[in-house]
């Protein structure tokens, strides 16, 4: 009785510990890996034996039936990173029993096993991310994990916040004599709760190289490169050698032997140790690829939506009273559509020679040629808004969004010759802004170098982007789709429209989406209402040939 009792007790137990699983942080952040192992533990409970690529891919991960297996390695991309996330959870977790879930090599069906069985290589930590046993309080070590919410470009070139602390004092003294009084905690570091007028953030960087991990020259490769995506981040400022014990997070690489292959674990760390973000990336033998991966896992930590912003975020009530904190506010509003315009104004007659002036200007820049736009006016460099782009950048010459604009109102003027370079300095200072990323693929299809449209590297990277991008704001989202249409990648406008659900119309944001949402389901609509879409797209793509090629591909459907 016991022995036919013990397939019903298996399942049981497989199906609970996949639910306990899944309330994990890690899963909870990752909605394509939580579906996954979702279909997977269902296809165990029923019996389904020799599952392979193509049923991961269409049932599991919502591939259409035709989808092309031979020239796509996304289902085994989310499969790798799947073993990698169970990995991570039990380096972190108990079993609720004495069994571990875990996907062998080889196949994807989930089987149960004893820690010692399922995860002989892998390291224990205790839940704050710090080895077991260790002497060192406070001391984490990287854990391997989550799906990375975002993606970014191979690692560019970029320049730093010049002035560094210096700048970021001036803009706390401009804050605190608002309300009559110069507060000298705003010149030290301290606790988040302890810090009034928020400024930008110091983050540290360290890069430990564990045994195992045969490949010295590609951990300073990683060094370099991590020390550069630091450096351009808009939400903090990379410190010094000196220091990095007061600094107010911490970013660890750990480069050591992962569960099945060399691996760089990345960590963010808060001021209290806590860890607030995990990432894996394995070495499978390509540099380039690799760099990218580590490149791609450090914007969901430094990104204008990513951890640090959101973390600092919290702590901001009532109105900003740092430009820091107007960045934030404004940021997040935008992010989501809703209007910006009032706390831009309030910003920039409080803080009107800070280095984050520039976006704000060139905020007001975006919006009055959208309003121009609406009027049916065409944009171009004599009208009132552009005075805007040019304060931006006397502010800051290298401000990705206002070179961005700029390129922009160059490209609908057919202006290529200036529009590549602006597009150019954008990107090189656009590697931990996603968004911007994604809406210059818009203007790179239409006026690229030498007149050639998006093609190898650039459209490569529009793929990472959307792929690797599982949660897009409502802004990153509608620029996905729209660089996929501008691309003629129609298939991958679908998977771009795919990654949120509709929303009720609220915004400008959400009723555009809605619109392209309905065009790529039903192209034969978009002949009928072709012009009034043209009107839509116009707000956010300024391009006629732009505009053009995004709506030929959407009629190509038919």
């Amino acid at each position: 009785m016991q022995n036919e009792n013990e397939p019903a007790s298996r399942e049981i137990y497989l199906g609970q510990e996949v639910d306990r699983i899944l309330e994990d942080p890690v899963f909870a952040r990752s909605p394509i890996q939580a579906r996954l192992l979702s279909f997977l533990r269902d296809c165990e409970l029923q019996g389904r034996q020799s599952l392979g690529q193509y049923e991961i891919a269409t049932e599991g991960l919502g591939k259409s039936e035709d989808y092309d297996i031979q020239n796509d390695s996304y289902p085994r991309v989310q499969v790798s990173r799947l073993r990698a996330n169970l990995a991570n959870y039990y380096a972190r977790n108990e079993p609720h029993g004495e069994q571990c879930v875990f996907l062998p090599s080889g196949t994807y069906n989930l089987k149960l096993a004893s820690r010692e069985k399922a995860y002989p290589d892998r390291r224990k930590v205790n839940r704050d991310g710090t080895p077991v046993g260790s002497e060192a309080a406070g001391e984490a070590s990287a854990i391997a994990g989550t799906e990375p919410a975002i993606a970014a470009s191979p690692v560019r070139a970029g320049r730093g916040f010049p002035g560094g602390a210096v700048g970021m004092a001036i803009a706390g003294i401009l804050a605190t004599l608002l309300v009559g009084a110069i507060v000298a905690a705003l010149f030290l570091r301290s606790s988040p709760t302890n810090r009034e007028g928020r400024q930008v953030p110091q983050v540290a960087l360290e890069v430990r190289e564990e045994a195992g991990f045969d490949a010295e020259p590609l951990t300073a490769a990683v060094l370099r490169s991590a020390r550069l995506q630091l450096e351009d981040s808009f939400v903090s400022y990379l410190s010094g050698n000196r220091g990095t014990d007061n600094a107010d997070y911490r970013v660890v690489i750990d480069m050591g032997l992962g569960v099945e292959l060399p691996e760089a674990n990345l960590t963010l760390l808060g001021n209290n140790s806590e860890t607030l973000y995990t990432a894996s990336v394995p070495f499978e033998g390509d540099r380039a690829a690799f760099l990218r991966g580590i490149s791609a896992n450090l914007v969901p930590m430094v990104s204008p939506g990513g951890v640090i912003a959101k973390t600092e975020s919290q702590f901001i009530t009532g109105a900003p009273r740092s430009a820091f904190e107007c960045f934030l506010v404004i940021e997040s509003r935008r992010s989501t559509g809703a209007a910006t315009g009032d706390s831009i104004d309030d910003c920039l007659a409080a803080y009107p020679q800070d280095r984050f002036a520039a976006y704000w200007h060139a905020r007001k820049a975006f919006s009055g040629y959208q309003g121009l736009i609406a009027q049916g006016i065409a944009p171009d460099r004599s009208q009132e808004p552009w005075s805007h782009i040019e304060e931006a950048l006397r502010v800051d010459p290298y401000n990705a969004f206002a070179n961005y604009v700029a390129a922009k109102v160059n490209v609908a003027e057919g202006n290529c010759d200036g529009a590549n370079v602006l597009i150019d300095r954008a990107l090189r200072r656009g590697t931990t802004y996603p968004a911007l990323e994604a809406a210059t693929e818009v203007e790179i299809a239409s006026c690229r170098k030498n007149g050639q449209e998006v093609e190898g590297d650039n459209h490569e990277n529009l793929r990472r982007l959307v792929r690797e991008n599982p949660a897009p704001d409502p802004l990153m989202h509608l620029y996905l789709v729209l660089a996929s249409l501008s691309s003629s990648d129609r298939a991958l406008a679908m998977e771009a429209i795919s990654k949120r659900e509709p929303a009720a119309s609220g915004n400008q944001l959400e009723e555009v989406v809605a619109e392209l949402r309905e065009a790529l389901a039903n192209p034969a609509s978009v002949r009928g209402s072709r012009a009034e879409l043209d009107r839509s797209l116009a707000l956010f793509v300024w391009d006629d040939r732009a505009r053009n090629r995004i709506l030929r591909e959407l009629e190509a459907g038919t």
